[in-house]
């Protein structure tokens, strides 16, 4: 067997000159050429085309169009940095307002978080949207860039997946649409803090869970207390001590909170519970809903 290399320099220093000691019998070097015979020939030649499948492997992945949200998903914060073209579509599922905004996409395999791009018109949740972009390493995977975003009509938004609080920190699950149930225990709005829509925190799997109602400017207070069903798309954001993030809820209006349990119209005259029983069995104490107590103070903390 015979194998030739093509447009080898003649003084490359692994293959001394023809004439030389360094060069085994099996190989012949010429000018620019490189001749191997024999067994060793065979051997260069199985090299030579691992070595060329894998740079043409690399090159289609760097050229291809990632085309679902799964795919996005599964590019490395790494590769994600090489800003690899993406084409979606999908049904817009979260954005804070229109003009130049931020928002979720997800499609039958995902969700992807998009990075703040100028929006056309008639862009609102539940748009199916058509989306040309590039990938970039976000503070949790990989999100898309958006060159252009064209929208194809109304969609339906994707059936929420019911979850715990501990399924909501799964990286498979991030931007995603979901639904979580627990107790609403407070709730504001606060303009000149920069929080121009309804905040909800919601007491769920023995954890607290923010709950932002994007498009939701009045203050609720009804809801403190109730047991509500809400759905929204799972997001993260740090947390008060900035160490870590946590997960964050974004609904997009008050028709994706259901009421499950009503709170108390008036908590005071509910049957007050002894403080003994409180303590002994939560349960019966609550659940984390409001209680009536009776008792002297005994202490005061000052701040």
């Amino acid at each position: 067997m015979v194998f030739v290399l093509l447009g080898l320099p003649h003084n490359v220093a692994t293959f001394p000159h023809l004439g030389e000691p360094g060069i085994p019998r099996d190989r012949e070097c010429s000018g620019g050429l490189l001749v191997m015979k024999g067994p060793s020939a065979a051997i260069w030649l199985w090299v030579f085309w691992v070595c060329t499948g894998a740079l043409l492997l690399q090159a289609k992945e760097a050229g291809s169009i990632t085309t679902s949200a799964a795919e996005v998903a599964a590019v490395s914060v790494e590769n994600a940095k090489q800003h690899l073209p993406v084409h979606l579509n999908g049904v817009v599922t979260f954005t804070w307002h229109q003009g130049t905004s931020e928002f979720t996409i997800q499609d039958d395999s995902g969700a992807v978080w998009v990075s703040p791009v100028a929006l056309p018109p008639n862009f609102v949740v539940g748009s199916r949207i058509e989306l040309d972009g590039r990938t970039e390493a976000g503070a949790i995977g990989t999100i898309v860039l958006a060159d252009a975003v064209r929208v194809l009509g109304m969609g339906a938004l994707p059936a929420a997946l019911p979850v715990s609080y501990e399924e909501l920190f799964s990286n498979a699950l991030h931007g995603v649409r979901v639904e979580v149930t627990g107790v609403v225990r407070g709730q504001r709005v606060n303009p000149e803090a920069g929080l121009g829509w309804l905040a909800l925190e919601v007491a769920s799997g023995g954890r607290r869970l923010t709950v932002n109602v994007t498009h939701e400017i009045s203050g609720h207070p009804e809801l403190v207390d109730s047991r509500v069903r809400i759905r929204g798309v799972n997001l993260r954001a740090l947390g008060r001590s900035q160490d870590g993030f946590l997960p964050v809820l974004n609904a997009h209006s008050l028709d994706d909170i259901t009421v499950v349990d009503a709170a108390a119209d008036l908590p005071f005259t509910l049957p007050p519970i002894p403080l003994d029983r409180v303590m002994r069995d939560p349960v019966a104490g609550g659940s984390g809903r409001r209680i009536h107590v009776r008792g002297v103070v005994s202490a005061l903390r000052s701040n």
